[in-house]
């Protein structure tokens, strides 16, 4: 995958700039503080790295940085991603958003940055780890995944053993145990949708049994059958009406207006026991629901939210019940796995060392005489593999795999990070991407400052090896070395201006008499002495780049 360009939009100090590296070895230098290290933050953004609303250039609403590879089947990818002053980054791959971690899982295979942090990260076992392991070729990781897949199935069994305790006395305790609860859940013969039905006749049963008692208070108050009744008044004062009607006309009148009240009332009773007759209420019904939900509720209690939880605690505990009813023979079972389990992830562990060795001789051999050819002359470098002690359950990967080194002679190598500096470190970072560049997936590398802590004949070794990885892969580094700017195929000159009260940052790309000043600058700190341009222009001659 060959980076075509870069373009970057209001990160940092950066207004606009636009990248296009070559396609082998491209160097970036510029004065302190011209703004190289944010280049290098504008990459390792766009690879899904940390964000940061200060990496929006004051006064802008959004960063932006965007990316065209090609691959060798002229497949062309796009990678974009944007920060606004708020601090939310979003990120599109062939103009598709994605998450940032699909952003960061996409590039690890695309580009790789490293910088002073990666020159600390040497000093990390886990890394040594991994790149002998990438030496090795698929065999390493292949044994690998195939122990991690036996330390899942042991962790597995460990489970299973752990269900059927550790006596037969605790195995015959939960199994009474589980048979009481699964009695108790069959017994009630649960269905799935019975609570809502059952909700739902609860609350017909209420509207009924409050119907009921409406129309009986209705009809105790109008019937004859209660001496205080509405009819019973009526015939009380017709009957005194009739008596007075023979002393006046007009009480005979009232008498027959109550009498015609007295028969509608009679119909209106007539009509309150005929709907009274229709509504079925059962108290003994009702009865049965309530205790059906109570019933609900206590299980609910104890073995789920839903009668769908009950019923899958329900199947849990009969697959227990039966694993545990023949739990003797079964946990002997699971011994014996665990013992099978066990031995072959020693026999894949001896297998991965012997793998691992193999490749640590060979890789041992190429590293030394890299270093050798960096100006190492009496380094000492070996890689040590031991056994991780199991404390518990084995560990994830059953080997530590730590680099020894010896820069001085007769002393014995220790531990990268008790005796390297920062310039052997980087030294020794680059003797190992230059072995692993034939092995290594990653398309383009970019290089922070690999000359930090070396000078003189050891930077142009380092320019020399920059060149070799440049061969097979797409190469971009940051360099304050003459010699390494010298050999790139390619200089890309950083600078800062200030215009208009606004500080910006420009990328130029420097040839022949530019490129002759810039790498004079970079020798003796001015362009125009004559000595330094000679130098400059014998370095860029020999490199062929002039």
């Amino acid at each position: 995958m060959l980076l075509l360009r870069v373009e970057i939009h209001d990160f940092a100090l950066v207004e606009e700039l636009v990248i296009e590296p070559a396609d082998g070895f491209t160097v970036l230098t510029g004065e302190t503080g011209a703004g190289k290290s944010i280049l290098i933050d504008a990459f390792d953004f766009l690879s899904g790295n940390r964000s940061d609303r200060n990496m929006v250039r004051t006064g802008c609403d959004e960063a932006r940085v965007e990316a065209l590879f090609q691959s060798e089947a002229n497949e062309e990818l796009l990678i974009f991603r944007s920060l606004n002053s708020s601090g939310r980054s979003y990120a599109k791959i062939n103009g598709e958003l994605v998450t940032i971690r699909t952003l960061r899982d996409k590039m690890k295979d695309v580009l790789a940055i490293h910088g002073q942090n990666d020159q600390q990260a040497i000093f990390d076992d886990s890394l040594h780890r991994e790149l002998v392991d990438a030496y090795s070729g698929s065999e390493a990781d292949s044994l690998l995944s195939r122990y991690q897949e036996l330390l899942q199935d042991l962790l597995l069994i460990e489970e299973d053993i752990a269900r059927l305790g550790q006596s037969p006395e605790q195995r015959a305790s939960r199994k009474d145990f589980l048979a009481y609860q699964i009695e108790e859940i069959e017994t009630a013969d649960l269905q799935v949708s019975e609570e809502a039905e059952l909700l739902k006749s609860a609350k017909t049963m209420q509207a009924l049994q409050t119907l009921a008692e409406q129309l009986n208070t209705s009809l105790q108050a109008l019937s004859a059958d209660s001496e205080v009744s509405a009819l019973n008044m009526i015939r009380h004062a017709k009957r005194a009406l009739l008596e007075a009607a023979r002393y006046s006309s007009k009480c005979k009148q009232l008498a027959q207006d109550l009498d015609n009240i007295e028969t509608d009332l009679d119909e209106l009773v007539y009509e309150l026991n005929r709907t009274s007759d229709k509504v079925s209420y059962n108290p003994e019904q009702v009865a049965e629901i309530d205790q059906r939900l109570s019933l609900l509720q206590r299980l609910k209690d104890k073995y789920g939210k839903s009668v769908e939880e009950i019923l899958e605690y329900l199947e849990e505990a009969r697959e227990e019940f039966a694993f545990l009813r023949d739990s003797d023979r079964i946990y002997e079972e699971k011994l014996a796995e665990k013992e099978l389990v066990l031995k072959t992830m020693q026999e894949c562990s001896s297998d991965l060392m012997q793998v691992r060795q193999d490749a640590a001789r060979s890789l041992i051999k190429k590293i030394i005489l890299e270093l050798r050819s960096l100006n190492m002359k009496d380094v000492s470098f070996d890689v040590e593999i031991q056994k991780i002690p199991s404390r518990g359950n084995p560990p994830r990967d059953p080997h530590r795999v730590s680099f020894m080194f010896s820069a001085n002679p007769g002393e014995p190598v220790k531990p990268l990070i008790n005796i390297a500096s920062g310039g052997e470190a980087s030294r020794i970072l680059l003797a190992i991407k230059t072995v692993l560049a034939d092995v290594d997936n990653v398309s383009v590398l970019i290089f922070d400052e690999i000359d930090r802590g070396v000078a003189g004949e050891t930077s142009q070794r380092i320019a020399e090896k920059l060149q070799g990885i440049g061969r097979f892969r797409q190469v971009l580094c940051v360099t304050h070395s003459a010699p390494i700017a010298a050999a790139a195929k390619k200089h890309l000159l950083i600078v800062k201006l200030v215009d208009e009260n606004r500080t910006r940052t420009k990328l130029e790309e420097l040839n022949d008499d530019a490129r002759v000043e810039e790498i004079a600058r970079l020798l003796s700190g001015k362009t125009n002495e004559s000595e330094s341009r000679n130098l400059a222009q014998s370095l860029l001659e020999s490199n062929g780049n002039l």
